[in-house]
């Protein structure tokens, strides 16, 4: 089970969709009806955090009866004029960068997407979440030899950050796509780190079926065994189920595999075929 603090939204918004919902509909009604009390300062934070909120959604599918016109290019154009605004006030506001880089990896934009988690880390060193990030995004950029050092880093800053298990995440997927490519693959890494964050962030699709393809690509009888038994729960479970896994494989389709990215998600992709429907 995700582990957060009970009756915290703020703090539970970043692992789970109830949670994000309340913060991110809180923070659209304050952002609409301004307090003149607030300072432009307090306002640049406060659309900052609701942008990152609207891009954590977005990736992690939450949450899109919220999605603006049933769009998500609309939507993700609301969090870029929130951070717009916000680095209009303060050009290097760490936070503000940070949801730039969400964005601008939900567009495809990986190098700067890259350059903003790093501003962002830069400008805020004990910003846990711009270090993963940069490490995560690394493997969007198949510089896999630079994953794991920031997101070491990320851990060991804030080992008891809420949003921990997307630094296992980040670790769990540079490995599989070592793995993925590898003449003899070894895929213990993979499967450590998925495993991890699975157990303190079962609320996200991803992390579950990279850790069932990474334990299926093993080989081994009961590792099979084990993966097997997990898609079979995650397509009955009600969060997920098999519109996800149908998503999921829409969405990790790769035509021509050539980079080690493009082989791991293949790797995926191919795994889950027979839970599509």
């Amino acid at each position: 089970m995700a582990q957060s603090a009970p009756n915290d939204p703020i703090v539970n918004a970043v692992v789970g969709p109830e949670a994000s919902r309340f913060v991110r509909l809180i923070l659209r009604s304050a952002l609409g009806n301004l307090d003149p009390d607030l300072e432009r300062g307090e306002i640049a934070d406060a659309q900052a955090l609701y942008a990152n909120v609207i891009m954590n959604d977005i990736l992690n599918w939450w949450n899109e009866d919220l999605l603006e016109n049933g769009d998500v290019a609309q939507t993700v154009q609301i969090a870029q004029d929130n951070v717009d605004s916000a680095l209009n006030y303060s050009s290097k506001l760490p936070s503000a960068l940070h949801a730039r880089g969400l964005i601008r990896r939900q567009r495809g934009q990986h190098n700067d997407a890259r350059k903003d988690f790093r501003e962002a880390k830069r400008r805020h060193s004990s910003f846990a979440r711009a270090q993963a990030q940069f490490g995560n995004q690394k493997s969007w950029l198949n510089q896999l030899d630079e994953v794991q050092a920031p997101l070491d880093r990320a851990i060991v800053l804030d080992p008891d950050h809420p949003a921990i298990g997307y630094c296992y995440w980040a670790k769990g997927r540079g490995y599989f796509i070592e793995a993925a490519s590898a003449s003899q693959p070894d895929w213990s890494d993979a499967i450590k780190w998925l495993q991890k964050s699975v157990s303190v962030l079962d609320t996200v699709w991803y992390n579950q079926l990279y850790m069932a393809a990474a334990l299926n690509a093993t080989h081994d009888t009961a590792n099979v065994n084990t993966a097997n038994i997990i898609m079979n729960k995650f397509v009955n479970d009600p969060k997920f189920g098999e519109a996800v896994v149908k998503r999921a494989s829409d969405v990790l389709l790769v035509q021509n595999p050539s980079s080690p990215l493009e082989k791991a998600r293949q790797n995926v992709y191919s795994f889950i075929q027979p839970w599509v429907p």
